[in-house]
């Protein structure tokens, strides 16, 4: 999980966007806070892929609490 959410900050938007849909599907609650913080970084047209992958991990996390 760590090499990947270090990949959140790489210099390229197209592999920080393939970062956050790759931990979206994964759905690891401790990317969490990374998205969180790239979201308020990022541009515009890259915080609706990273909202998404919010949105999958905790879809998955009320999933199992269910």
């Amino acid at each position: 999980m760590e090499p990947l959410i270090d990949t959140l900050w790489d210099d390229d938007e197209r592999v920080r966007k393939k970062a956050a849909w790759a931990l979206g599907i994964l759905g690891d609650p401790r990317a969490l806070p990374p998205l969180q913080r790239l979201y308020r970084m990022e541009r515009e047209d890259a915080r609706d892929i990273i909202q998404e992958a919010m949105d999958m991990i905790k879809q998955g996390i009320a999933e199992k609490m269910e």
